[in-house]
């Protein structure tokens, strides 16, 4: 299993989820593209229990491998199973599922050693001219300073607090760590920066209860990954024939892009 996730901090997770929204939840015009990507009656694989693309007209077999996310967010059982496992060893057989969806799957796994085994073994329970449908979260091509994250909160540049976190993890992603980035290290920055809630809830009016959210990230051994879009697209480059990519319509979407992988290669 990655070691990116740390049941624990899953397991905490998953009580604050109803707190969290976009962009690290999709968002309407990423529902949309999904639906308009994704065969309602295809067999689906369905990474994690994203109840938002679980909602859509599909069905299918959605895989978590944390035991409290399934129990707190399992999808409609009539059209989903469940199962806990590990992604990198899908307990699925071989050709078994038509097309595979995901939310940000990708950057809980560790960039770069898990992504091509997350792919390899996407491509195996794929049929032959299976569609792969995921939401990327990508870092800009030039890294953002910290010192204009503030900034930007400072002017009323940042519109949620979930805007903020991501901005301040993909502020921590460089090639220096290989792009994955301690979340851990992402609440220090936060403490560190915005040390008075108070002010900050009173200059941005956010509601009070979000923060609960980044601080679950407290003594967590999980890392994000945040590659550069260029960089993830030279990997599917190496597994699909054809890589197209749509953008939602809300703040930082251009940093989450849905890609569609068509083509797979043998």
């Amino acid at each position: 299993m990655s070691a990116t996730l740390d049941p624990n901090h899953w397991h905490r997770y998953a009580g604050h989820w109803s707190k969290v929204a976009s962009p690290l939840t999709p968002h309407a015009s990423d529902l949309q593209i999904y639906a308009q990507a994704l065969d309602a009656k295809a067999r689906t694989l369905l990474l994690g229990v994203t109840q938002q693309i679980a909602a859509l007209d599909l069905r299918g077999v959605a895989v978590d491998h944390n035991r409290a996310m399934i129990n707190a967010h399992t999808p409609n059982r009539e059209r989903w199973a469940a199962l806990q496992a590990d992604w990198l060893a899908l307990p699925l057989a071989t050709g078994s599922m038509a097309q595979v969806v995901g939310d940000g799957a990708l950057s809980v796994m560790r960039h770069a050693q898990a992504y091509p085994r997350l792919l390899r073994e996407l491509r195996r329970v794929l049929q032959p001219g299976g569609r792969c449908v995921l939401r990327l979260f990508v870092a800009p091509d030039k890294r953002e300073s910290v010192d204009d994250i503030v900034a930007a909160v400072q002017s009323g540049r940042v519109g949620s607090f979930h805007v903020l976190k991501w901005r301040l993890m993909m502020s921590l992603s460089s090639t220096a760590n290989s792009y994955n980035v301690r979340v851990a290290d992402a609440l220090a920055l936060f403490n560190r920066r915005f040390s008075d809630r108070a002010e900050l809830l009173r200059m941005t009016n956010w509601p009070a209860e979000v923060y609960d959210t980044i601080d679950v990230y407290h003594g967590s051994g999980v890392s994000l990954s945040f590659p550069p879009r260029a960089v993830v697209d030279a990997l599917f480059g190496q597994f699909a024939a054809r890589v197209h990519y749509c953008t939602g319509d809300y703040e930082l979407a251009e940093r989450c892009p849905v890609v569609i992988l068509d083509g797979f290669h043998a």
